[in-house]
């Protein structure tokens, strides 16, 4: 072979170390989920109405299913001051609350669509019963 062409064969392996293949990962595809915890007690106590939520919070988690397989993603913890945020693929997922405490929440499950690149802002209501807590 002459050294031209061996050179050639050379330069396009150097250069295609440097050419993208397609199969690295990137940022690119992902989108956030995120919201505030909203909290309405039902209390006949004296133990109500509280005012720091933080220890109700600590206590909740959101779990994300992939929304054709229904298969569980992952926990998302809400933080002490109620808010919450994940960052997933595009895609569809459901958004359910995690319910240790039988607390009620009409805005879930829900269905959420997330897109690369933006965020999806989704508030989530819970009616607490405070009467057997202390």
């Amino acid at each position: 072979m002459s050294n031209n062409i061996k050179f050639v064969i050379f330069m396009i392996l150097v250069l295609g170390l440097f050419l993208p293949t397609g199969c690295e990962k990137t940022d690119n595809n992902l989108g956030t989920i995120q919201g505030s915890m909203i909290v309405s007690e039902n209390c006949i106590n004296e133990n109500c109405p509280i005012a720091d939520y933080s220890d109700i919070y600590a206590s909740r988690r959101l779990a994300i299913y992939s929304g054709e397989e229904n298969n569980l993603i992952t926990y998302v913890r809400i933080s002490d001051d109620g808010t919450y945020q994940v960052t997933l693929p595009q895609g569809d997922y459901i958004l359910d609350l995690i319910n240790d405490h039988f607390d009620i929440s009409y805005d879930l499950p829900k269905n959420v669509k997330v897109e690369a690149n933006k965020v999806k802002n989704i508030d989530v209501s819970i009616a607490i019963d405070r009467n057997d807590q202390p």
